[in-house]
């Protein structure tokens, strides 16, 4: 009997996975504002900096990937890695300038106390919501910008529908 033909990849499937990828780096970078708020908060409210990483991972499971490599590090952490090497694994497994930040925080903070630490993250809260509201501005001027031609057809067809009546009436 003949084997089954396996298709190799085509460029179509790389431009799925690509999509795929894009999407997914574009659902994190959404959270990143939530997450250093959560932190601020916790910390805030007198946790340790694991602690706090391990309950928010725990809470946010299932609703984003960030959390899954939130928990994955805080798995890292209670299996005997320190938090700063769990934090900086979660900063290159992630890899988007955010997070990378955040995680390099986080071990500053680890090796050199948490005086400056709740500050600064509050400071990163507003830094992180001004760009996420930038973005969202953006997107909203790109979505009237693709608008702009289906009413420009629109407009068109009024107008036809308008001018046909007086021309018939010549």
């Amino acid at each position: 009997p003949a084997e089954p033909v396996i298709p190799a990849r085509h460029y179509t499937d790389r431009k799925v996975l690509q999509k795929e990828r894009e999407k997914k780096i574009a659902v994190m970078e959404e959270e990143s504002p939530a997450i250093v708020n959560k932190l601020t908060l916790y910390l805030g409210a007198g946790l340790s900096i694991g602690n706090s990483w391990k309950k928010i991972a725990e809470k946010g499971y299932g609703k984003n990937p960030v959390y899954e490599e939130m928990l994955y590090a805080s798995r890292e952490i209670e299996g005997g890695v320190s938090e700063a090497a769990a934090f900086e694994n979660f900063g290159k497994r992630v890899g988007q300038k955010h997070y990378v930040k955040l995680t390099a925080l986080l071990t500053q903070s680890l090796q050199k106390g948490n005086t400056q630490l709740f500050n600064t993250l509050r400071q990163e809260v507003t830094a992180l919501s001004e760009e996420r509201s930038a973005a969202s501005r953006r997107k909203g001027e790109e979505a009237s910008t693709r608008l702009l031609f289906p009413m420009m057809l629109m407009l068109a067809m009024t107008m036809v529908l308008i001018m046909y009546p007086a021309f018939l009436a010549f």
